[in-house]
């Protein structure tokens, strides 16, 4: 009888040693059989060895000792398939960034050949390398971003050069055969280049940054748990729930080609809808609940309901809330996409500050004394696609819309193109170029008088060293970003920031 192993794709197998059962094997042949010649032996149905066991006598102890092993046998196979289906069933069907079992499993529509660098489940999370077996899974990243600005003026700090790294660590496994838990861990060092022009800055605190891997931890050199969250699966696996300490970006306006500064763009603005409001902490982790649900093979609904500051105070009278409509598509000649319409509503005060009437912000940023507010919520919607146009060329976009009353900004839209098999023998790297404009709200402008668009450039080229360049191995990427009429203002000429980024991936 062959043993039976439990073990995961690209993961270390776990050998069993041991049946789990107590006292000898006893294996009974034919007496007149030769020990040579094993197909001789008498196959004795299960059945009969029980009726032999019953009837008393030295043979009977034998059969019944035989029956009993056999019967410890089939109970220990048992067990060992009902813990691989678990494993296989919670791989299947993992969440997460964040995000969840850590399968490489194709989605449902997956993009073209090298150019999706994000491994997701059929509705958008994010899957994390698998570096064990039995289900319980530690995986992580080492992220080191070195950058500088061109023609930055004196005023703003002048040309400069600063680096910032970052370790995020992912410890997850299943829970019974249809649940899974994510422990997400990140430690980081140093704040990265600050010293640039003023850019937009949302309504939740967060600007059109230039490198969306900085977190503003209160001791970002300590380690900090961004997520602890368990799910559960109904209904042939057709509906989540998800609870816990989560990261809303993992379930909210995805995107396989922009949504992973340590693999993709480094700009916050080409990772997420810069005109979403999000709840939860400044970065954007939080107590909250998901409901998903897969209505066909190709449409996914969501519900998100989160808290609105990420305090946990006022947890229901003040939260984030979240609907989206995912769906796959092949009608590109047959080229898998992604297409996601969303809506909004944080349901927190937004302030205008008293002593910088620019800032238009939620309360709990401005001073008391120099809160004046203006509205008891924030609300808005927005789009996201991926296509896959051909086995080497994916493209990708976003629209969003804010209330423009309570922010400084109230549209923006995103868009971008990745290409791989630049050049002959490098099927792995990629190069991608991606465009965001942002619209200055009336409010802002006339607090200011800048009323031009934000514009951002980026532009990468990731070089793999070794391993896949998205969830395995080494890779470098060369970085440059663009930024035009920075916070609306045309009277600061544009500024150039160079940088690179070296990611493990362990």
């Amino acid at each position: 009888m062959a043993a039976v192993v439990a073990a995961l794709p690209n993961t270390e197998k776990t050998e069993m040693h041991g049946s789990g059962m107590s006292g000898p094997v006893v294996v009974a042949h034919n007496e007149a059989s030769n020990d040579s010649q094993p197909e001789s032996a008498a196959a004795v149905p299960l059945g009969e060895l029980k009726v032999a066991a019953s009837a008393g006598g030295d043979q009977s102890d034998q059969a019944h000792e035989l029956v009993n092993q056999v019967e410890r046998l089939k109970e220990r196979i048992d067990q060992l398939e009902r813990e691989q289906d678990t494993i296989k069933e919670a791989a299947k069907h993992d969440h997460g960034d964040s995000k969840g079992l850590l399968l490489n499993l194709p989605a449902e529509n997956p993009p073209a050949a090298g150019t999706s660098n994000i491994p997701q489940d059929g509705i958008g999370h994010e899957r994390h390398p698998v570096h064990s077996a039995r289900g319980l899974s530690l995986s992580g990243g080492i992220t080191v971003i070195a950058q500088g600005s061109a023609n930055n003026r004196a005023e703003f700090g002048g040309n400069g050069a600063e680096t910032a790294y970052s370790t995020d660590l992912y410890m997850e496994g299943p829970i019974g055969e249809h649940g899974a838990f994510l422990l997400r861990f990140d430690v980081q060092q140093g704040a990265g280049l600050t010293r640039l022009p003023p850019v937009f800055t949302n309504a939740d605190g967060n600007t059109n940054g230039t490198n969306n891997d900085l977190e503003s931890y209160t001791n970002p050199e300590s380690l900090n748990i961004n997520e602890a969250r368990i799910e559960q699966r109904w209904l042939q696996d057709s509906l989540t729930f998800t609870i816990g300490q989560i990261d809303l970006t993992s379930y909210f306006d995805q995107n396989n080609f922009a949504n992973k500064e340590t693999i993709q763009y480094i700009t916050q603005q080409f990772n997420n809808n810069p005109t979403i409001d999000w709840g939860g902490s400044g970065n954007f982790f939080g107590g909250g609940a998901v409901i998903d649900a897969r209505m066909t093979n190709n449409v996914t609904a969501s519900l998100l309901l989160f808290e609105g500051n990420g305090n946990y105070i006022n947890y229901f009278d003040n939260p984030w809330i979240g609907a989206q409509v995912a769906i796959g598509s092949h009608l590109w000649e047959g080229r898998g996409g992604n297409y996601r319409i969303y809506g909004w509503k944080r349901n927190t005060p937004h302030c205008m500050n008293a002593s910088a009437p620019e800032m238009l912000l939620n309360c709990d940023l401005i001073p008391v004394a120099d809160q004046v507010q203006i509205k008891d919520s924030n609300q808005g919607a927005g789009m996201s696609f991926d296509q896959e146009i051909s086995d080497s060329l994916g493209v990708w976009g976003r629209l969003g819309y804010q209330d423009k009353d309570v922010s400084q900004f109230d549209k923006a839209l995103q868009f971008g193109v990745v290409r791989t098999h630049i050049f002959a023998g490098r099927p792995k790297d990629s190069l991608a170029l991606g465009y965001g404009a942002t619209f200055p709200s009336d409010r802002y402008k006339n607090a200011t008088g800048f009323s031009k668009t934000e514009q951002y450039l980026e532009v990468y080229y990731k070089y793999v060293l070794s391993g896949d360049g998205s969830t395995t191995g080494f890779h470098l990427s060369p970085d440059l970003q663009v930024v035009a009429n920075p916070g609306g203002n045309d009277n600061i000429d544009p500024t150039f920031v160079y940088g690179v980024r070296l990611q493990s991936h362990f």
